[in-house]
């Protein structure tokens, strides 16, 4: 992923972006760069070698990911304990109360955001319809209240707390969100496709044409279904069934039929299934 396969200016871009998307996929605990403010806080890491260890190491490392373009936020994750090796320390240090304050503060927001939301699922119109949906917003309710007066009132143990209430948070959204997703987003309709074509076609000789890439989606679902594995093909095979895109192979289209469609993840775009017949 360099400037070599992507282009500078991917590259260039990808210098400004990755900061802010890294910020926002790893809020609110990325928050905590706000103790880097503190000259403080910069004497208090080198005259400690463990934590000093800590932020150079994540120093040294981080670059490679800042400069590459088509980074998720995922490929990061071996950073935390680096990131909260550093972050925990300055946290706790007497010197940096007023930066604690602030982030704290930030924190019961939060956590006060997620009381009211959690009262949003029974009267948004897609969650309405979730089976016991007042049942889970009552339940988030008590834990998320339980979770605010918790942190307000006990101050020395706020970093645990808000990582419980975190916890609760993603129960709510696997509880909430994910059902959703798993009815009305393209993901939804990639698995309907998917598995409705390799139920037709389970036991008829199916390939995949060329070097067309069929997204991982798409072809678990219709090996999940067929139970074979889709095999690759760089001719068309008589009497078998050739994945393709229009697009990419218009003179197979022309000469023959496309029988069905298949929607791809995340676009408006669909792969099609040609028949070709027996010679």
């Amino acid at each position: 992923r360099t400037v070599l396969e992507y282009g500078v200016l991917s590259s260039l871009l990808q210098l400004v972006v990755f900061p802010l998307e890294m910020l926002y996929h790893y809020a609110p605990w990325s928050a905590g760069l706000l103790f880097l403010l503190s000259r403080v806080s910069w004497r208090k890491i080198r005259e400690h070698p463990f934590i000093a260890f800590c932020g150079i190491s994540f120093l040294a490392n981080i670059w490679i990911y800042w400069t590459s373009p088509q980074v998720y936020a995922r490929y990061l994750i071996m950073f935390g304990p680096l990131y909260f090796g550093v972050f925990v320390y300055l946290y706790r240090l007497p010197e940096l109360s007023v930066f604690r304050r602030i982030f704290d503060y930030f924190l019961i927001l939060l956590a006060a955001v997620g009381v009211v939301g959690s009262f949003v699922p029974p009267f948004y119109h897609e969650s309405a319809g979730i089976p016991n949906v007042w049942t889970i917003s009552i339940l988030m309710f008590c834990l998320l209240a339980t979770s605010l007066w918790a942190l307000i009132r006990f101050s020395g143990a706020r970093l645990l707390l808000f990582s419980f209430l975190l916890i609760v948070l993603r129960f709510g959204f696997d509880l909430v969100v994910l059902p959703l997703r798993n009815t009305t987003t393209s993901q939804a309709e990639v698995t309907k496709d998917s598995n409705a074509i390799g139920k037709k076609y389970a036991g008829a000789p199916m390939y995949i044409y060329g070097d067309y890439e069929v997204n991982h989606e798409n072809g678990f679902y219709l090996t999940n279904q067929r139970r074979q594995i889709l095999e690759r093909s760089h001719f068309l095979v008589p009497g078998s069934y050739m994945l393709l895109q229009a697009r990419d192979h218009p003179w197979v289209i022309l000469e023959h039929p496309i029988v069905d469609s298949i929607r791809i993840k995340e676009t408006e775009r669909y792969f099609h299934v040609v028949k070709i017949p027996n010679e």
